[in-house]
């Protein structure tokens, strides 16, 4: 009775050796699998960003951007209306715009508008009264006003609207319920009075 029982004993330990060395096994195949599938799924990617960056490093080596030659004027402070003549950074095939201009002569980037802008009322009109009105501001020396006479015509054409001291001729309109439309109004006014000036100055001139 005694070597039954420490038999049965024995072959209890034994079953669960090989059981656990199964599980064990198995435990180590599916590591493995998974550690393959992992490194082929590492490898795959490596493999896309280096074609990526290849065919990113193709275009860029490639790629010319349109603007490139208006980017170095602008590093060289220059610009389209007035390039410096010892610079080649503007091509031959590079057109230069012309500046705009009033029918008078006067370049249109020297004219300085001013606007002012309101909240809006909770009542009719819902407008403030001076909500369109537009202030035109240009210096003497960008008139083409070259001569004495025609300066001094012009203060008194113009009168209180041109200071002296600062040499500033300043217009206003609130005419239209547009600042557009006013804007264009101040423009035809100071064409038309330049051009004034100037047929009055040439008359007197021609009577003397």
């Amino acid at each position: 009775m005694f070597i039954s029982t420490v038999g049965r004993k024995l072959e209890l330990p034994l079953a669960q050796r090989i059981n656990n060395n199964n599980n064990n096994n198995n435990n180590i195949m599916k590591n493995t699998m998974q550690n393959n599938s992992s490194r082929r799924t590492i490898v795959s990617k490596s493999n896309t960003l280096s074609a990526m960056s290849a065919s990113n490093s193709n275009m860029n080596s490639s790629y010319v951007s349109p603007y490139a030659e208006y980017f170095s004027a602008i590093q060289k402070n220059e610009t389209a209306f007035a390039p410096k003549s010892n610079s080649n950074v503007l091509s031959d095939d590079t057109h230069i715009h012309q500046a705009p201009t009033l029918k008078c002569g006067i370049p249109e980037h020297k004219l300085k508008f001013k606007t002012t802008s309101y909240g809006r009322l909770m009542l009719p009109p819902y407008v403030q009264h001076s909500e369109y009105k537009v202030t035109l501001q240009v210096h003497l020396n960008d008139l083409p006003l070259h001569t004495d006479l025609e300066q001094k015509i012009l203060a008194q054409v113009v009168g209180t609207r041109f200071d002296k001291e600062k040499k500033h001729l300043k217009l206003t309109s609130n005419h239209f319920a547009s600042r557009i439309e006013n804007k264009r109004h101040l423009c035809s006014m100071l064409d038309r009075i330049v051009v004034g000036v100037q047929r009055l100055a040439k008359e007197y001139q021609d009577s003397q």
